[in-house]
């Protein structure tokens, strides 16, 4: 019995190892440098960021994936606009990112609250994290629509 055990256990780590080695991760030449960024991508960290240091730059998917050293992720798109930040843990997004419409609900309606995510929609609005765990949903002009 205790060798069936044993055969059975053996062959489902072998089968776990197989999978968690195969090929589905982000192949090598994926990896970029900072210079092969879009020139808006490039502007947008020197503008926004420039005091943290990049451990990563991935491209996938049609997109730019920067890892930055705090845990900070920003994404940008094929030409380089920001579509997602999501800042490290104990660090928060640049409120001079925020959209005016939105900055001026957040001070109105959060005071005490700090950004953990931007993110852009698919129409052009924005999900907005805050350090209290709300997730907000505003429009393309920065109008309040609801809850996420």
């Amino acid at each position: 019995m205790f060798k069936k055990l044993l055969f059975l256990f053996s062959v489902l780590a072998l089968s776990l190892y197989t999978v968690a080695c195969g090929d589905d991760d982000e192949p090598f030449e994926n990896v970029k440098n900072f210079n092969e960024l879009p020139q808006q991508a490039q502007s947008f960290i020197n503008d926004y960021f420039s005091t943290y240091n990049i451990s990563s730059i991935v491209f996938s998917e049609g997109g730019y994936e920067v890892n930055f050293d705090n845990g900070t992720e920003v994404d940008f798109n094929a030409v380089g606009q920001w579509t997602d930040i999501d800042a490290g843990l104990g660090y928060y997004v640049p409120f001079e990112l925020v959209p005016l419409g939105i900055s001026t609900y957040l001070s109105t309606n959060y005071p005490t609250q700090n950004i953990t995510e931007l993110s852009r929609t698919v129409s052009g609005g924005y999900v907005v994290d805050l350090t209290n765990g709300a997730e907000l949903i505003f429009d393309v002009n920065g109008n309040f629509i609801g809850y996420d």
